[in-house]
């Protein structure tokens, strides 16, 4: 089995040692303490093996829509989100992709920084805004609606509510990591009700995006000749170089 981790660079494994190639150079800045960082590749399909399993960070994808992409409507933001993922297994021959969620737990050692993070980019207190409808307006201000953790859940439960509905035109199985529970769509192609089910191996507590896809790691490399772990996190690379060899795969 191989196992690379998408970031802003490949990793490969070859002979007990992890090979680091930069897709694009770091730029230093004057100041040491300040680094620009390239901005991540929109296709990272390129090289890898067909019949992979990807495993995604929610988030990340969310947010590497830009403003000018955002559609009116919450109903073509689920269309768009969906068509992404759908790319991804085309262009890549994936059958399988997991997505994994943060949690925002109401009690969290972690709440203190990010209402901090959140008073910094308003002054206004942020309140979880309810979605009702396909139809109904994608808020205006994208950016502080997604400093919400109670936003993210509800947006990703109301993408999951969708796609169960109707997500014609894919072909792939999407397992997803939401909350404490794990959900499989099996996407049919011309048929709009794609199957659901839950996955009792992969119900979990885990909080951040950063440990859960390990899990979902262990649960695909069952049936898997590769694995693909996207994220944007530094912590995700640091963890998953640590932890490969636990994973039983075939160095190359």
């Amino acid at each position: 089995m191989i196992m690379r981790v998408e970031r802003f660079h490949r990793i490969t494994f070859e002979n007990d040692i992890a090979l680091l190639r930069l897709e694009t150079p770091l730029l230093y800045t004057e100041s040491v303490s300040q680094i620009s960082l390239p901005q991540p590749r929109q296709n990272f399909t390129g090289g890898v093996s067909p019949n992979s399993v990807w495993i995604l960070d929610a988030m990340a994808i969310l947010q590497s829509i830009s403003l000018r992409e955002i559609p009116k409507t919450f109903g073509e933001l689920t269309t768009l989100y969906l068509k992404k993922m759908g790319k991804i297994a085309r262009e890549s021959s994936a059958n399988t992709v997991h997505l994994v969620t943060h949690q925002y737990p109401t009690v969290n050692i972690k709440n203190a920084e990010r209402d901090r993070r959140a008073k910094v980019q308003s002054s206004s207190q942020l309140r979880a805004a309810q979605i009702f409808s396909e139809g109904q307006n994608v808020l205006a201000q994208w950016k502080k609606y997604l400093s919400c953790g109670k936003n993210k859940e509800l947006l990703m439960e109301f993408f999951i509510k969708s796609w169960v509905q109707d997500g014609r035109g894919h072909s792939f199985t999407l397992f997803i990591g939401h909350s404490d529970t794990c959900q499989k769509i099996c996407f049919a192609g011309t048929s709009s009700s794609p199957a659901i089910a839950e996955v009792e191996e992969l119900k979990c507590s885990h909080e951040e995006a950063d440990t859960r896809p390990l899990l979902h790691a262990k649960f695909a490399r069952e049936t898997a000749n590769s694995l693909v772990i996207q994220s944007p996190d530094t912590d995700v690379l640091i963890l998953y170089i640590a932890k490969f060899m636990g994973l039983d795969c075939c160095l190359v």
